[in-house]
């Protein structure tokens, strides 16, 4: 009967941890578990071994290093994703595009949202105001912040939004004043109290028609492209993925249908965004939060 000694010790420590072995036959190789290691941690090792006849031998000192264990995998709560509109009939009269979202620190509303659509007026664009929580109830009821007739053009071209700490500040370019009479395109600013309703109302400075969500200034408004910390969402096939540092293609649309005209911001705490969705012909508007 013959036994092995692997002793193994850190190198900065005269501590020594052995594990033997117990041959009763010859054997060439053993397998091992050594325990109490510490991982990125540099080990020195040596085997004394006796044979039958209690002579020993000691093997030279060798090294070996621990590796350091992967990562935990990221783990992201999943995308809520909410129907913010619920329209029905004809797709070609009722819908709702280009949705702009903002963040706010009230306790009623967590987010708001505005966009372009019908709702019901043949050829006719307005604007569309909606408060909601980020569960995606929703909170009081949509406001319509233009009152467009019957028109065979489009009426106004994508808004965007902004809470300032007391009120939400809305703009976008407009073909008509307040009387209904086609003026061009003008800038248009409004500004609504936490409950939604209109507090100022304002056409300002000519300028071309666009057809992306309004950014740039409008006199003391200022709507910057909606901050997101570095991320992103892309639409391919009909789908809505988020990209960031950290994660890559991660689905953010559910819904089934064609989703697109995506709106990203970050809260500081979340990521959030509103898009577009069609089923059937007909274009709702959703909103996610993860």
């Amino acid at each position: 009967m013959a036994t092995s000694d692997l002793r193994y010790w850190r190198n900065s420590s005269n501590v020594t941890s052995s594990i033997s072995v117990i041959d009763l036959t010859l054997i060439t190789s053993h397998s091992i578990n050594l325990t109490d290691l510490n991982q990125s941690t540099a080990y020195a090792y040596c085997v004394v071994a006796k044979d039958a006849s209690g002579n020993s031998s000691v093997s030279s000192i060798n090294f070996f290093t621990t590796l350091t264990p992967p990562p935990p995998p990221l783990s992201y709560s999943p995308w809520l994703n909410a129907q913010l509109t619920n329209y029905s009939g004809d797709g070609n009269l009722y819908y709702g595009e280009y949705p702009a979202l903002t963040w706010t620190d009230q306790t009623v509303a967590d987010y708001a949202v505005v966009w372009v659509g019908n709702d019901g007026t043949p050829s006719a664009e307005n604007i569309f105001f909606q408060r909601f929580k980020s569960d995606g109830s929703l909170a009081g009821k949509t406001v319509k912040l233009t009152n467009h007739g019957y028109c065979t053009c489009i009426t106004a071209f994508p808004p965007n939004i902004y809470w300032d700490g007391s009120q939400y500040k809305v703009g976008w370019i407009d073909m008509f004043d307040y009387g209904g009479e086609m003026r061009g395109y003008y800038t248009r600013r409004m500004a609504l109290n936490p409950n939604g309703q209109i507090m100022y109302d304002a056409y300002n400075v000519s300028v071309s028609g666009q057809t992306g969500t309004f950014v740039g200034n409008i006199y003391d408004y200022y709507f910057y492209p909606s901050y997101n910390n570095g991320a992103s969402l892309s639409v391919s096939a009909g789908k809505i993925y988020f990209n960031s540092q950290n994660v890559s293609n991660e689905l953010v649309s559910t819904a089934p249908g064609s989703n697109s005209l995506p709106f990203l911001i970050w809260t500081g705490e979340h990521f959030a965004a509103t898009w577009m969705n069609v089923q059937n012909n007909q274009p709702q508007l959703y909103f996610g939060v993860k």
